[in-house]
């Protein structure tokens, strides 16, 4: 029986209510919850994220919505050519209320850096400009010290439309963890997740396993904290064979997007897909519940399907266009309450 809880989060994520005011910086309120403050309450061992676009959007009501999860982590993608309008010039303005509103409510917040500005200007490739990007990401980290957890380097870099070879990518990553790490030295870097699909299918330029051996050939494990994990469901839901990419690991892994995707052009079609979605993220829980290594899951993702209906990633939403909940998004707030200790329990 859906409880009162989870429909009052589909309540609150359905009103435009709650300040999305844009303040001049971040500031640390009576109510917020400092990066030491989290720490110090002993967060779970295991991490429940989802990847949620507040950018512009309804903070507020979203961030209810998650809360209405039971879910502890929000993962939000940062475009480099949305936040630098000119060399030098950074437009903080639509991220400031977004760290604001994540840490007055004591979720943890991992932000994607990708993209690329100036004169390479280019949709996902990866910067060229070393020097820029050093300069961008040690503002950014310098800004946020101590409100953001984590940060993950590009996403992707593996498929065709945002491919860097292995090389390049460490030499991205070790420029990006040393700026970070001298501005904010308590975040945590996160390395890449990669698309988990062969070459034969003709959007990954090299495989998952190839890549990360090119990226532990390179030196790029001394360059990460945490080892990001891209997972997709696909088939009948049983590729969830991650195992590949923990041989000789010594980092803690951290599945930062999983996700199966149901087209929302096909409501009328989209019952058994749905229910396909629903049971694929419980049991990629489930199952990396169970594996040690692994820290954090985060679903792809909560409401892309609001911003821009039209990207294929929209597919993979746990809202529909119209915010009404999908399956998956009641399954999984179920699962939790159901992990939750009740106040008298």
């Amino acid at each position: 029986m859906t409880s009162i809880v989870l429909l009052l989060a589909l309540w609150l994520v359905q009103t435009w209510g709650g300040s999305t005011n844009v303040g001049s910086s971040p500031s640390r309120s009576a109510g917020t919850t400092s990066l030491e403050q989290k720490m110090d309450s002993s967060p779970p061992p295991f991490g429940y994220g989802v990847t949620v676009q507040l950018q512009g959007q309804p903070v507020t009501p979203l961030l209810n919505g998650v809360i209405g999860m039971h879910f502890n982590w929000v993962r939000q993608p940062l475009r480099w050519q949305d936040m630098e309008l000119a060399a030098g010039q950074y437009d903080w303005s639509r991220l400031d209320p977004v760290v604001e509103e994540v840490n007055a409510k004591g979720l943890h917040l991992l932000l994607v850096i990708h993209g690329t500005a100036g004169a390479e200007l280019s949709r996902n490739g990866p910067p060229a400009e070393l020097d820029a990007w050093v300069n961008f990401v040690t503002a950014l980290a310098g800004r946020y010290a101590g409100r953001v957890d984590a940060y993950q380097i590009y996403q992707d870099p593996n498929l065709s439309a945002n491919w860097v070879s292995p090389q390049a990518y460490v030499q991205l990553l070790q420029a990006a963890y040393q700026a970070i790490k001298s501005a904010s030295p308590e975040a945590k870097i996160v390395s890449a997740g990669l698309y988990p699909g062969a070459t034969e299918d003709g959007l990954a330029a090299m495989s998952d396993v190839e890549y990360l051996a090119g990226i532990r050939q390179a030196g790029g494990a001394n360059w990460y904290d945490v080892l990001g994990v891209h997972l997709v469901g696909v088939g009948n839901g049983d590729d969830l064979d991650y195992h590949a990419l923990q041989q000789d690991n010594e980092s803690p892994i951290w599945l930062t997007q999983v996700g199966w995707a149901c087209p929302l052009a096909a409501q009328e079609a989209a019952g058994e897909c749905e229910e396909q979605q629903a049971a694929f993220l419980i049991r990629a829980f489930e199952m990396a519940e169970k594996a040690p290594a692994i820290q954090v899951v985060m679903v792809d993702n909560f409401n892309l399907s609001t911003v821009t209906p039209s990207d294929p990633a929209a597919d993979f939403s746990l809202i529909r266009a119209d915010w009404s909940a999908r399956p998956a998004f009641l399954q999984l707030a179920q699962m939790r309450q159901e992990q939750v200790p009740t106040p008298d329990g």
